[in-house]
């Protein structure tokens, strides 16, 4: 798993540009913007030396990866993130099987591929199809691939429960018959094991952010994350 020490990050962030990094990602400006003032002044701000000054934070579930990843080999991982917010995994404009996007993961060297899309194609039937393509590319260019299943949305947006269900299935399959190792955050967050998250069926989604999870929930993911990967 750990060679070069590099991860690298297909899923969730906010810059447009393809490329790796950038002053706009892990920003929560960007990302928790309904949340309250005094939660958002309690997180840890971090300089990322992109010139953007102490302004990030780390609390998506790679950041428990990449710690557990350094704890344990003693040495630094570098992070290449190569999310943008709103994407899916098709090869339309700015998705993820665009080659104008996915060369930028597959050119980087990197040794292993977190793949986490999902949340934007919720119950369509093109994501097994479109996971396997870029498992395979990924593999064929020597990386290891690791396929994040899908945070669950708020309880207010239970129509959508159906459709999670039916998509964090199809990843776990795209992963299997493409060579691919699964992270099953969501087992967490079922029905049957929702007390997994520590919290009330209102909470996930940040409580109110719909498909967007909060620090705390990052956290308990990120648990199922490493464990997932490091055992």
């Amino acid at each position: 798993m750990i060679r070069n020490h590099h991860v690298r990050v297909e899923g969730h962030a906010n810059d447009p540009p393809y490329t790796a990094d950038g002053a706009g990602r892990d920003r929560p400006e960007n990302y928790l913007i309904n949340m309250p003032a005094d939660t958002l002044a309690a997180l840890p701000r971090y300089d990322f030396e992109d010139g953007a000054g102490q302004v990030h934070v780390k609390i998506g579930a790679i950041w428990s990866l990449i710690g557990a990843l350094e704890q344990a080999s003693g040495q630094p991982v570098e992070y290449l993130n190569l999310g943008r917010g709103g994407s899916a995994s098709a090869n339309t404009q700015h998705n993820a099987l665009r080659p104008a996007r996915l060369h930028h993961a597959l050119d980087s060297g990197a040794d292993v591929l977190l793949l986490h899309f999902g949340m934007n194609e919720l119950g369509q039937s093109t994501t097994l199809v479109n996971h396997k393509s870029i498992v395979s590319q990924a593999r064929a260019v020597g990386m290891d691939v690791i396929v994040m299943s899908v945070p669950r949305r708020n309880v207010v947006d239970g129509p959508w429960l159906t459709g999670w269900n039916y998509t964090n299935r199809v990843l776990w399959r795209s992963a299997v018959e493409a060579g691919a190792a699964f992270a099953p955050q969501h087992w967490i967050v079922t029905d049957e094991q929702l007390g997994g998250m520590g919290a009330s069926p209102e909470s996930p989604g940040a409580a109110a952010l719909f498909n967007r999870a909060g620090p705390a929930e990052f956290s308990r993911y990120g648990q199922v994350l490493v464990r997932s990967v490091l055992g």
